[in-house]
């Protein structure tokens, strides 16, 4: 006689069929908790959708309080240096014009001697009480622009924020 037919002889279909009774019940009493299981899933997902849209909100809010830091830095610096800061937007807003005949220049009358000592070629510089300090506004033949440090802010955090959607 064979191993073989040994086994077979020797195995007991009494047992396996005891075993399969027994996971059948095991998986009937962890139905419930598999649906639960299912369900916390959905759950999860949720979750994490909900968490998502805070962290962008968050994201959102630390970029608008990082601007209005930056605001005040800006508004700090624009109050020691105006005259410096006026200087240094009409030179580069003068590249942008370079083909314009006549060109003036608005400043705040805190800014206006101190252009007017830098010589600036073909503009002429005129004080404006409308033209917060620090800024320009460059009026030409060719177009005007408006460089006043709070519009371009403005428009630089406005940007910024919508970028951010």
């Amino acid at each position: 006689m064979g191993i073989r037919t040994r086994l077979e002889e020797d195995y007991d279909y009494d047992i396996v069929d005891e075993f399969l009774d027994h996971l059948d019940i095991m998986t009937e009493a962890m139905e419930p908790t598999i649906v639960a299981l299912e369900n916390e899933d959905g759950r999860v997902d949720k979750i994490n959708e909900l968490f998502e849209e805070k962290i962008l909100s968050i994201e959102k809010e630390l970029i608008s309080v990082a601007l209005d830091i930056a605001k005040e830095v800006i508004q700090k610096e624009v109050s020691e240096n105006s005259k410096e800061i006026a200087l240094s937007l009409a030179k580069a807003l003068m590249e942008d014009i370079k083909d314009a005949t006549k060109i003036t220049i608005k400043v705040n009358p805190k800014d206006v001697k101190y252009l007017k000592e830098q010589n600036l070629q073909n503009v002429e510089i005129v004080e404006d009480d409308a033209v917060k300090e620090g800024g320009v506004v460059i009026l030409s033949d060719i177009g005007n622009i408006d460089a006043q440090v709070p519009q371009r802010f403005k428009a630089i955090k406005e940007a910024i924020l919508e970028g951010g959607n």
